[in-house]
């Protein structure tokens, strides 16, 4: 499987000490040309939802331009647990409308488990269709029950300068995004 990270925007309103962006010189990644060769095509950040009306602009557009290649998914990356009603809100309308097809959701403090109930329920009451769902949670925390929907993968830390893993490019959008 061949994998492209995609750079929304650098914004993020966590400021995680162990951000493995900072690893990255963000304006000097390669810029995204097409989705030739690509499975799966990641949204990420900074936050992607920082500036949601990015997100579904590179939506239509990277619909538009993967007509040559159907079967490759578009997953949002986000941390923004903090704001359920809207994310569950933007995958009940992406997911149904076929524009997106799944998110990873990662907690990274005790905080986040704390409102993954509620997140969990949201998308429960917006009927968000089925999907690709991962859920990322860094040691420690804790979150409780989350729907089967979810793939849970615990356990996770920081590492310091880690490498893409194979198979998967880091680039950002082209200016006219």
């Amino acid at each position: 499987m061949k994998s492209l990270r995609l750079l929304v925007t650098t914004d993020c309103p966590r400021r995680c000490q162990g951000c493995c962006n900072k690893q990255f010189n963000l304006p000097n990644l390669p810029t995204f040309e097409n989705f030739d060769g690509y499975d799966q095509i990641m949204f990420t950040g900074g936050e992607p939802f920082a500036d949601s009306g990015k997100v579904i602009n590179m939506l239509r557009w990277c619909n538009a331009a993967r007509r040559d290649n159907p079967e490759s998914q578009i997953i949002v990356y986000t941390a923004l647990v903090e704001q359920p009603l809207r994310v569950a809100s933007f995958l009940a309308s992406t997911i149904r409308n076929g524009t997106c097809d799944g998110i990873t959701l990662t907690l990274h403090t005790q905080e986040d488990g704390k409102k993954m109930a509620r997140f969990d329920e949201l998308m429960q009451a917006c009927d968000v269709p089925d999907g690709s769902f991962r859920l990322n949670v860094f040691r420690g925390v804790e979150y409780g029950e989350v729907h089967p929907r979810w793939q849970v993968k615990d356990g996770i830390t920081w590492i310091k300068d880690r490498p893409l893993p194979p198979g998967e490019e880091f680039k950002r959008l082209p200016t006219f995004i």
